[in-house]
C-alpha cells in the first residue's frame, strides 16, 4: 500500500487507496477535524520585488516562447520572427519566494497549525532539492477565505517501496519514499457540505 507521507502521518485518518493514489482525512491531535486554511502572503517589500521582476520581463508580443539547454547546461529562450528567425531573449531570475508553495491548516479548536504541503520539502522535487536559499526562507501567512473545512488529501506515488527504489535506481528509506509523491491534491468540505478543490500541485 502507498504510505501516508511521513511529515503528516500523525494527523492522517481514513486511508483509502485507488490505483497509484492514496487518500486520507486530516484530524488534529486534539481530535478536531475542522480547519481554517492559511496560505502564503507577501510583505510590502516582497510585493515591490515582485513588481520590479515583472516590469523587467522581456516583451515577447504575441510570439510563443521556445527554449532549451545549451552545451554548458544553461537554459536559453528565444522567439521566432516571421516563424523562421530566432531572437534570443533573457528572462531575469524570479525572487526565490515566488516559487514557494505552502498551505497550512489551523485547527478550529486548539489553533494548532499543520503544514499540509510545502514544495521545498515535500513531494519528489522538494525531497531532491538542494536549494538552500529557498529552504531558509520563512513564509508569511494569511487566512484564505474565513471558512472551516474538513480536509481530504490525495497523493500519487509508486505502489511500493520496491517499485520506488527501482524507478530511482537506488535504495531509499521508507520515509523518503513516502514524502516523494509526484502529485498532491487537497479537497475541503465546508460547514454546508459543499466540496471544493483547495490545492492541486504536480510535485515531480
Amino acid at each position: 500500500m502507498i504510505p501516508v507521507p511521513d511529515y503528516i502521518k500523525q494527523y492522517a485518518t481514513d486511508h483509502k487507496q485507488k490505483g497509484n493514489r492514496l487518500s486520507f482525512h486530516v484530524q488534529c491531535s486534539c481530535g478536531c477535524n475542522r480547519f481554517a486554511l492559511l496560505e502564503k502572503s507577501y510583505t510590502n517589500d516582497e510585493k515591490r520585488l515582485i513588481k520590479e521582476y515583472e516590469d523587467s520581463l522581456p516583451n515577447t508580443g504575441w510570439h510563443s516562447v521556445y527554449g532549451g539547454v545549451d552545451s554548458s547546461g544553461k537554459p536559453y529562450h528565444y522567439i521566432k520572427i516571421l516563424g523562421i528567425f530566432k531572437k534570443h531573449i533573457i528572462f531575469p531570475d524570479a525572487p526565490v519566494f515566488m516559487d514557494i508553495h505552502v498551505l497550512k491548516a489551523m485547527c478550529s479548536q486548539c489553533r494548532k497549525e499543520i503544514v499540509l504541503f510545502d514544495n521545498r520539502h515535500h513531494g519528489y522535487d522538494g525531497m531532491m532539492s538542494d536549494d538552500a536559499e529557498a529552504k531558509k526562507y520563512h513564509p508569511h501567512f494569511k487566512p484564505r477565505d474565513g471558512k472551516l473545512y474538513e480536509i481530504e488529501v490525495t497523493v500519487e506515488n509508486e505502489p511500493s517501496l520496491d517499485a520506488f527504489n527501482e524507478a530511482m535506481g537506488e535504495q531509499c528509506s521508507s520515509d523518503v519514499y513516502s514524502n516523494s509523491f509526484c502529485w498532491i491534491g487537497i479537497k475541503g468540505t465546508d460547514e454546508n457540505g459543499r466540496k471544493k478543490v483547495l490545492f492541486d500541485f504536480e510535485s515531480a
